[in-house]
């Protein structure tokens, strides 16, 4: 197994508005979270106190995620991560575990915890061939995991990630 890792740390906020409607949220709730959005002023505080100037979100200066710290990020950011690996398709390659008694498969492409992602895959094998025996060829692993990390960044810059 081959570990490549990614970062998701900005969400397109159009792109969530979107998710949002086609998960049946209210249309009220939704426009709220947008209007929000549009017209918020942001100002920054250290040490030395509050910023005079502000920004805010504008055509000529667009804004990612709903902001540091904010109550609804965490939600917004698992919306965008589940439709994202929801999206990826099943014959992208992944490591594969199978129980002793081979009734039981867990198939996965990785972990992630909020901006973190750690992805795998395998090299699959012919059927009822002795895996001791087989030397893993190193560019088919490569393969695999370079398919795997191609499409999940492909899938990750669509969302606002890099």
């Amino acid at each position: 197994m081959l570990r490549q890792t990614g970062c998701y740390d900005r969400i397109v906020n159009l792109l969530i508005i979107l998710f949002l409607k086609k998960l049946g949220v209210p249309s009220p709730v939704v426009d709220s979270l947008a209007q929000t959005w549009q017209e918020t002023a942001h100002r920054i505080k250290t040490l030395y106190g509050i910023s005079n100037q502000q920004y805010q979100n504008s055509l000529a200066f667009f804004l990612f995620g709903p902001g540091q710290g904010s109550t609804i990020g965490p939600l917004l950011w698992l919306i965008s991560f589940l439709l994202t690996v929801h999206s990826i398709h099943h014959t992208t390659p992944a490591i594969q575990l199978k129980s002793a008694d081979r009734r039981t498969t867990y198939t996965s492409r990785g972990d992630a915890f909020v901006d973190d992602a750690g992805l795998g895959c395998m090299m699959e094998f012919p059927q009822n061939v002795d895996t001791g025996l087989i030397q893993q060829s190193p560019s088919t692993l490569v393969t695999n995991l370079q398919a795997l990390a191609q499409r999940w960044e492909r899938l990750l810059f669509s969302t606002g990630g890099h």
